[in-house]
């Protein structure tokens, strides 16, 4: 009969046969469970990576935006204030 010694948790298991193999397919279950979500786990910080990139350019787009919507009344104000100081002058 087969005997199997496992080091789990800083103690010493001895089984044999059948339950050594059962051990070990639960640790490989274990592990294969592990990396799923650890791979889960990454795929989920690059997408909060991509979405916080997307987000930084919305605000910066936004920025532009307005910066030229002010520019923008700022000379159409400035130009209504010319045209009417000219008018005035002209009284």
């Amino acid at each position: 009969m087969d005997i199997l010694v496992l080091f789990l948790m800083k103690d010493i298991i001895v089984v044999d046969g059948d339950a050594a193999w059962c051990v070990v397919g639960v640790e490989l279950l274990n592990s294969q469970k592990l990396m799923l979500e650890y791979e889960k786990y990454n795929e989920l910080q690059a997408k909060s990576q991509r979405m916080q990139e997307d987000y930084e350019t919305q605000l910066r787009e936004l920025e532009k935006s307005k910066q030229g919507g002010l520019e923008e009344l700022t000379e159409y104000y400035e130009a209504k204030l010319r045209e009417t100081c000219a008018r005035l002058e002209q009284v």
